[in-house]
């Protein structure tokens, strides 16, 4: 699995002096019918937990194992960044639905 982040995403990452993320998987119920669904949630702030280590250009990416399960090993985990109001949020654009 390798990750690529957007340009807008990396021009955030230094204008905020942030050069590690951390990529996790969670699994919350969706909606109201209560089916379980896996979500892969990027943080800016330190989060506790053991993680691999990855690089793209300056910024280190901290990522759970568990998260190369749903991605082959040549994937890419594709990372980049919404506006919503003020607040801006990194992402993983190609999240995988894993009731398929």
């Amino acid at each position: 699995m390798k990750f690529e982040i957007e340009k807008k995403a990396i021009k955030f990452l230094k204008e905020k002096n942030i050069n590690t993320i951390y990529v996790k998987s969670t699994v919350r119920n969706s909606g109201c019918c209560c089916i379980p669904k896996n979500c892969i949630d990027v943080y800016t702030k330190k989060i506790q937990g053991n993680f691999l280590e990855s690089q793209f250009d300056f910024i280190k990416i901290k990522y759970d194992p568990s998260i190369s399960f749903f991605f082959e090993k040549n994937e890419i985990l594709k990372i980049k960044l919404i506006n919503l109001g003020l607040k801006k949020f990194l992402y993983v654009e190609n999240e995988i639905n894993i009731l398929k």
